[in-house]
């Protein structure tokens, strides 16, 4: 059996909230975003999450990051505690958002993805055979080169995927990186996410 890289046992999140009682007067409300969820994902694994809207999708991924801290619950992924957000942690995972952005506006990706190099400290060979190979699969060759503003939603968001893994992370969090993208966007994006899990034994 391959090797437990997320282990989430009871995991509850609350959020507290003020709800409008009036003109002048507010009262505290709970909502519990996560309710006691335990699962675990091994070594290599593609496994998606199902769900409504208001599910708790985003929050559970926030809180596998080490974004959120849990209310109650344990949660151990790749060995670490993700809230400490430790150096070590931070360099073996990626979460890439759908609807938030890493590239600048102003420059082309290219830009983001050399200051990602330098924040990563990824040695200049390995920077770019992964560059040159990401961007070969996704056939972005050309519109790495334009500025961010003048790319398509799947233009920006293949750019986003690699600028998110550049140091080649050995698990990645994708909370949903198709929204918006239309079927031929989706597909491409999905057929990479195989590829690289296959060459970079992710999960």
């Amino acid at each position: 059996m391959k090797e437990t890289v997320v282990h989430v046992k009871n995991l509850k999140k609350i959020y507290h909230t003020r709800v409008s009682r009036g003109l002048f007067s507010t009262e505290k409300r709970e909502v519990e975003a996560v309710k006691e969820i335990s699962f675990d994902i091994y070594g290599e694994e593609v496994v998606g999450f199902i769900g409504p809207n208001g599910a708790g999708k985003t929050t559970t991924l926030k809180c596998l990051s080490g974004l959120l801290v849990p209310t109650s619950g344990e949660v151990e992924v790749l060995g670490f505690k993700p809230e400490k957000r430790k150096k070590e942690f931070l360099q073996k995972i990626a979460l890439v958002m759908g609807q938030k952005s890493q590239l600048w506006w102003e420059l082309a990706p290219i830009e983001t993805f050399k200051l990602n190099k330098e924040i990563y400290g990824i040695p200049d060979k390995e920077y770019n055979e992964v560059v040159n190979e990401m961007v070969e699969i996704l056939d972005i060759q050309e519109v790495i080169l334009k500025p961010t503003r003048n790319l398509s939603l799947g233009e920006r968001m293949r750019c986003e995927i690699v600028a998110a893994l550049l140091h080649t992370p050995e698990l990645v969090f994708l909370d949903e990186p198709t929204i918006g993208l239309d079927v031929v966007s989706q597909h491409n994006l999905r057929e990479f996410v195989k590829v690289y899990n296959q060459r970079y034994k992710a999960t």
